[in-house]
């Protein structure tokens, strides 16, 4: 992951900040019962890479007894798709279907969200 802000280089007194998150996967559980229920065993499946960028602009605005922050944030900026979960059942005995020669076809298929589609979201502050 890496971080960063800028203030004083935009005009009107923005100030810009970014977060890039790349990450290689996380492992997860698969279940095989492939070689019989009573004979099952737990193997080691890869998930696919994470990618993030976020983004956000902020001005803030000084009063005689406070100030007003605004902001606006975009996270996912290029709108990445990353998966969080995976099928990780390989199957009982029967008709090979995957690599452990269990039944089930859908062994690693991603079924859950990792992140946020592109979002934007917009902030207000009132400091005194």
């Amino acid at each position: 992951m890496v971080a960063g802000v800028a203030d004083g280089v935009l005009p009107f007194g923005l100030m810009l900040s970014g977060k890039v998150t790349v990450g290689s996967g996380l492992p997860y559980r698969i279940t095989d019962c492939s070689q019989g229920f009573d004979s099952c065993v737990s193997a080691k499946g890869q998930s696919g890479n994470f990618r993030q960028v976020d983004v956000g602009l902020a001005k803030e605005v000084k009063f005689a007894f406070g100030a007003l922050s605004l902001r606006a944030d975009v996270l996912n900026l290029f709108n990445s798709i990353n998966y969080g979960g995976y099928d990780g059942w390989a199957g009982g005995p029967g008709n090979p279907s995957n690599r452990f020669g269990g039944d089930n076809a859908n062994l690693g298929v991603p079924n859950a969200m990792g992140g946020p589609m592109r979002t934007m979201k917009f902030s207000a502050r009132y400091a005194f």
